[in-house]
């Protein structure tokens, strides 16, 4: 008996209309979810040509609590709401300048401003005692300042891992703008005790540099 010469079509209108409809439902959630990923500046920012600056302070360890703190450049602080540092230092910062959650395995605090003032900026974590939690905790942070005129500028530093101990203060390190909207960024990762500044921390606020 002659074998008959068959052809296997895969791709046949049925599968056709399961790969069209897939690729469907994946534009429709990828257009509804686009606004919430990327950039933190909104659109709106964007137009407007407003600067924004990001600072995020990350970690893995299950209920350790640290608290990120920004010292600005008007001498006041963002921090925590209804916390203290080292008893007496207190946020000052606008609603919804500071946020905190967690994704999977990693927890997170995050500082946001629109059109941040020119001078120095410093970031410290502090790791809360009696959170349930004594282990070291390594705490990596992310500065973004984003330029929106003159066609756009995004500059980014990833500051050297901070390891604490609990009851520890760390200052991660500095961002000093200058007037015409250029950072310097500078990574300590030294003990603090919340008394004056180091004198190496205190000269990259004021914005000396090392260049005569």
């Amino acid at each position: 008996m002659k074998p008959r010469n068959r052809e296997i079509n895969i791709f046949n209108l049925s599968m056709l209309d399961v790969i069209c409809g897939a690729l469907g439902a994946f534009l429709i959630l990828f257009l509804v979810a686009a606004p919430y990923y990327g950039n933190t500046s909104t659109q709106q920012d964007v137009d407007s040509g407003r600067n924004t600056f990001d600072f995020i302070g990350s970690w893995e360890v299950r209920n350790a609590d640290i608290d990120v703190w920004i010292f600005k450049p008007d001498r006041t602080w963002a921090g925590p709401k209804d916390k203290r540092l080292f008893g007496r230092i207190k946020q000052t910062f606008e609603f919804g300048d500071n946020k905190a959650a967690y994704q999977d395995t990693t927890y997170w605090e995050a500082y946001s401003r629109r059109d941040p003032d020119a001078g120095g900026w410093a970031f410290v974590y502090h790791y809360r005692p009696g959170s349930g939690q004594n282990a070291e905790v390594t705490v990596r942070g992310v500065g973004l300042l984003n330029l929106n005129v003159g066609g756009g500028r995004r500059n980014e530093v990833v500051f050297r891992p901070v390891s604490l101990r609990p009851g520890e203060t760390r200052i991660a390190g500095v961002m000093f703008v200058t007037r015409d909207g250029r950072p310097l960024f500078y990574e300590f990762g030294m003990a603090w005790n919340g008394e004056e500044w180091p004198q190496q921390v205190a000269r990259r606020l004021a914005g000396e540099t090392d260049t005569k």
